[in-house]
């Protein structure tokens, strides 16, 4: 867990994508992102995604408002639809 007690973005995203049962590969294609590119997301290989990732990926895994603002919490920003 993160020191604010939120768990990685590595395991929320893997968490969010086993529970709509998608592949890697298939979130992917879902969010016009490369396999390669959620691999390493969820290995923890890869620095934060941006912003628009993390948005291309709430919105493939239809996440709740719930959902979608911790995926955004554990990266560090703020859910685009909250931004002015």
């Amino acid at each position: 867990m993160d020191p604010d007690g939120t768990p990685p973005f590595r395991q929320i995203l893997r968490a969010y994508r086993q529970r709509a049962a998608l592949s890697q590969n298939a979130l992917a294609r879902r969010a016009a992102l490369d396999p390669a590119y959620i691999c390493r997301l969820e290995s923890g290989r890869q620095s934060a995604p941006s912003r628009h990732a993390v948005h291309a990926l709430a919105t493939a895994l239809a996440l709740s408002p719930h959902d979608r603002a911790l995926l955004f919490q554990a990266t560090g920003y703020v859910p685009l639809e909250q931004v002015g």
